[in-house]
């Protein structure tokens, strides 16, 4: 960039400043071997001065950085941090410093209430390429609770041995079944076959199964995970609240000062504690089949002429929403379309998205489908999630394939049984812990606000072949809803969704990687 002045340093400076930097002259740089909460700190005072971030790193840190001894490193930081927090506040700070955190071994329920928060990345055990069987002491993979009484424990451990060998006998009766229709000399299509029999079997599985999540957020989002956490009632949240608490004050004791101060973490877990608290729904525990149901309940009927006008306005054409709607209405139909037409463009693929003036329509969705669909659904944080409690009531959601291969009556007997445990464990020990026995089948009720532009981003991407049968359901129900009630413009920009029929979806995935997987083997060194 022609206006770009580089700042000028001397030798000296030079050797000093390379370590921390990935270029000493360039206009763009990036900062490495530093301290997360240094880095914090580093740019919060950037805000604040008018030298640059390299000159600032040389005069205030470098010095106080030194040679690394982890005897007296964290001292230093944590100088570093209260020189400059005390001066600028820490809530900003905070935003700074990430930090990336194993939790293994939680019950998927709880892992849905980690994965809540929208400012920070997760990533959990799937699964749909997981195998799940007995772990190296004899026992299933199934989260415990404390304090259960004896007769409560054989009631638990009963409907847990139940529900992982129901898992077990559908996801073989699955894959003896596409392997005897299609076969399975092909690699890709072996590995399509299990991802496709461990998909069928995943609604036996129970919502205490466990699970590993990564998460990845800055020290403020994992502070307020921890909040949260601490202020749920869902079983094993506190424990983890606990755990985590004790990670952040060793990666990030600076940034997180207040996390345990009452006036502040201890205030706002109280708060979250109060506005939070919820009534159990009544339970009813009903073996019938369930599809997935989806009903647009809010939506504005003028919706494509408002994204029109900020269209006209985002690029210039108008300068209020009043003038650029007038101009619409001036010009008619055929206009809007072509503005819808220019302003999507020639999308090659699902990950080019329109602008935000889509955002702009809203919509205000109901959705029935079992829980493993909504836990993927929920997944999508951009979108407004209203989540009631988890309770059996509306009956229970399976893949198509156990339907095909016609083992709906030994899963409705399975059903049956499981039942009666999980009602004798919720009368013993409470709607908490018995709600860890649900299965992923189990058929929920939840809202969704979303924008167009989320909603193409949803859609596109949960209708692909290789997605789960239930919430392709969802979103392809979803997708023609909208074309329903007269938004045909939005509904014809979302033109990545697929509404082909797949019973083996990961198969064209499977044949990519492999081809992949080949070249890259060519390519390698003997």
């Amino acid at each position: 960039m022609k206006s770009y002045l580089p700042e000028q340093f001397d030798p000296r400076e030079r050797v000093m400043l390379a370590p921390y930097v990935t270029d000493v002259d360039a206009q763009v740089f990036g900062l490495r071997n530093l301290d997360v909460e240094v880095a914090a700190a580093l740019f919060a005072r950037y805000s604040r001065s008018a030298r640059s971030l390299r000159r600032t790193l040389l005069e205030e840190f470098v010095g106080d950085l030194g040679p690394a001894r982890p005897s007296s490193e964290q001292a230093r930081t944590r100088a570093l941090l209260d020189r400059v927090i005390g001066e600028y506040g820490d809530d900003s700070v905070a935003q700074l410093g990430v930090v990336h955190v194993a939790i293994e071994q939680v019950p998927a329920l709880l892992a849905r209430r980690i994965e809540r928060g929208r400012l920070a990345s997760y990533l959990e055990q799937s699964t749909r390429y997981v195998l799940l069987g007995r772990r190296r002491d004899g026992t299933w993979p199934m989260y415990v609770p404390e304090g259960l009484s004896p007769t409560t424990r054989h009631l638990y451990d009963d409907a847990v041995e139940r529900s992982f060998q129901a898992y077990d006998a559908v996801r073989s009766a699955t894959l003896s079944l596409l392997a005897s229709r299609d076969g399975g000399e092909e690699e890709a299509l072996r590995r399509a076959q299990r991802a496709a029999a461990l998909d069928a079997a995943r609604g036996l599985l129970p919502l205490g199964v466990l699970t590993n999540v990564g998460v990845v957020a800055s020290a403020q989002a994992a502070e307020r995970l921890v909040w949260r956490l601490r202020a749920d009632t869902t079983p094993g949240a506190h424990d983890v609240a606990e755990q985590l608490a004790r990670v952040l004050h060793e990666l990030v004791p600076g940034l997180t000062q207040r996390m345990d101060r009452p006036d502040r973490g201890g205030a706002m877990v109280a708060y979250l504690g109060k506005t939070r608290a919820h009534a159990e729904p009544p339970w009813s525990w009903n073996v019938t089949l369930a599809e997935p149901r989806v009903r647009l309940r809010r939506w504005d009927p003028d919706a494509e002429a408002v994204v029109g006008a900020w269209i006209l306005v985002e690029r210039g054409d108008a300068p209020t929403l009043d003038v650029a709607r007038a101009m619409l209405d001036r010009s008619g139909p055929a206009a809007l379309d072509a503005l819808f037409h220019s302003y999507v463009g020639e999308r090659s693929n699902r990950r080019h998205l329109p602008g935000r003036a889509l955002e702009a329509a809203t919509y205000h969705v109901e959705v029935e489908c079992d829980v493993g669909a909504y836990r993927d659904l929920a997944r999508h944080r951009l979108l407004t999630l209203i989540e009631p409690p988890i309770a059996p009531g509306l009956g229970f959601s399976v893949a198509p394939l156990v339907e095909e291969a016609g083992l709906w009556p030994f899963v409705a007997r399975h059903l049956e049984d499981l039942g009666r445990l999980v009602e004798e464990v919720r009368e013993l020990a409470g709607a908490g812990v018995a709600r860890l026995l649900l299965p992923f089948a189990t058929q929920v009720r939840f809202g969704l606000v979303v924008n167009a532009r989320e909603l193409m981003h949803l859609l596109e991407l949960r209708s692909q072949p290789q997605g789960h049968p239930t919430y392709r359901q969802v979103a392809l129900a979803l997708w023609r809803a909208v074309g329903e009630v007269g938004h045909r413009r939005i509904a014809d920009a979302m033109s990545f969704v697929d509404a082909g029929g797949y019973t083996v979806g990961r198969l064209e995935a499977e044949r990519r990687y492999e081809a992949r997987s080949q070249v890259r083997g060519k390519d390698q060194l003997p």
